[in-house]
């Protein structure tokens, strides 16, 4: 009998060093902390007025959370009929979370709109850092209203680095093989310069690429760094640029918008040397790679 025992109470040690962490932070919630929802998320839309004020750690009780403070609302509809629900997608996972009430009385003035409830725009979202996988995050947002369901994505973005929380965008090394190099992709790339993200010094390269002949939605934008020695290639952020499609459309039906792009890369992640900068494209036709005349010198 003691032997028995020995061995359950065993198992069910085991078992708890095993399934400790999924259950305190997957079963175990706390007051308000908010839940990822079931839901087939709608096209996107320009419908949704939004903005973000807040990402940060947070704790309540004994469990370390990712709070976003912003708001929300459908142009044109009255808020107290409507229910926001925040998204969050990166390149393999898109989650959706509901979100917390949080009145924002300096709305109606700020945005000049006194007869729609907007004050009721206001959320906070509370997150289990151990519901999300690590990666970078574009935030977005959906709203079921009485008229409807609408889904809107904003350019701002946090990255999650195992306990560490970014705000914005954070660069990761890819490992691929590179194409030959082609002259199909149209770019720009308008902004390098070094930067500073909670201590983290990072390089920031932000432009604008497509392939011609296709629409850039569903593309996949990544900088190249080539050196003679060694090559680098690091994931984008995807960036609304609707001035691109106003400038290069010239009358087609191609939406242009999904073009843009932002890369912060970790200055530590590269070594010393002189880097001629590319841009690599990968959608489902194939990956695409073109040289700029752009250089980085670390």
């Amino acid at each position: 009998k003691k032997a028995y025992i020995h061995i359950i109470i065993l198992i069910v040690l085991v078992f708890y060093l095993v399934a400790a962490n999924s259950i305190f932070e997957n079963i175990l919630t706390v007051n308000n902390e908010c839940i990822i929802q079931n839901v087939d998320l709608p096209a996107e839309t320009e419908k949704i007025r939004h903005g973000i004020g807040i990402i940060e750690k947070a704790n309540i009780s004994w469990k370390e959370l990712i709070r976003i403070r912003g708001w929300a609302f459908l142009e044109g509809q009255d808020a107290k009929d409507s229910k926001v629900f925040l998204v969050l997608k990166s390149n393999d996972m898109t989650y959706v979370f509901n979100t917390v009430l949080h009145l924002r009385y300096d709305l109606p003035t700020a945005l000049k709109i006194d007869n729609l409830n907007i004050e009721r725009a206001g959320f906070n979202a509370y997150i289990s850092k151990g519901r999300i996988k690590d990666g970078a995050y574009k935030i977005g947002f959906y709203i079921k209203s009485n008229k409807g369901e609408y889904l809107s994505y904003s350019n701002q973005y946090f990255t999650k680095v195992g306990d560490n929380i970014f705000k914005g965008f954070l660069s990761n090394k890819q490992q691929f093989f590179l194409p030959p190099e082609s002259d199909d992709i149209r770019y720009a790339i308008d902004v390098t310069k070094e930067t500073l993200n909670q201590d983290k010094k990072l390089v920031e390269i932000t432009g604008w690429a497509f392939l011609t002949r296709q629409s850039p939605i569903d593309s996949y934008i990544y900088i190249v760094l080539k050196s003679e020695k060694l090559t680098y290639i690091f994931n984008t952020a995807s960036i609304k640029r609707t001035d691109v499609t106003k400038a290069l459309a010239n009358g087609s039906k191609v939406n242009l918008d999904d073009s843009g792009f932002q890369a912060f890369i970790p200055k530590d992640d590269i070594d010393e040397g002189k880097y001629l900068v590319g841009i690599l494209i990968k959608n489902n036709t194939g990956q695409y790679l073109q040289y700029s005349n752009r250089y980085l010198e670390k």
